[in-house]
């Protein structure tokens, strides 16, 4: 993260024919000064101890069921769509990082376009 910039990461969630296929993304640094369009997403985590394989880029990163089902249902068939959720565009076990991001959650969500409440299934 640069300093004397509020930097986030975004992520772009690419679109897909069916919603049953593995959920593809790519990362994105942004800053809020520059008015970044994307939508931030709020839910549960769920449980962690059931997570699952999503693909940022050429790795595997593992997530929430939870949020799986969210990203799956938010994914477009035609276009990429631009998310914030904190598990995957915060560095979780960067305590710095975290903490840092953490302080200014009010200004992603504010700044975000819409932001998506995500009950579960």
């Amino acid at each position: 993260m640069e300093a004397g910039r509020t930097e986030i990461r975004l992520l772009e969630l690419l679109p897909a024919l069916a919603s049953g296929k593995p959920i593809q993304c790519k990362i994105h640094h942004s800053f809020l000064e520059d008015s970044p369009t994307y939508s931030a997403i709020s839910y549960c985590w769920g449980h962690t101890n059931k997570m699952v394989p999503i693909h940022i880029g050429n790795c595997e990163i593992r997530v929430t069921i939870n949020l799986k089902d969210a990203l799956q249902h938010l994914r477009h068939t035609d276009t990429s769509r631009f998310l914030w959720a904190d598990a995957i565009c915060i560095n979780q076990t960067d305590l710095y990082e975290r903490n840092q991001q953490v302080r200014i959650m009010r200004d992603i969500y504010i700044n975000s376009t819409i932001t998506v409440v995500w009950l579960g299934k």
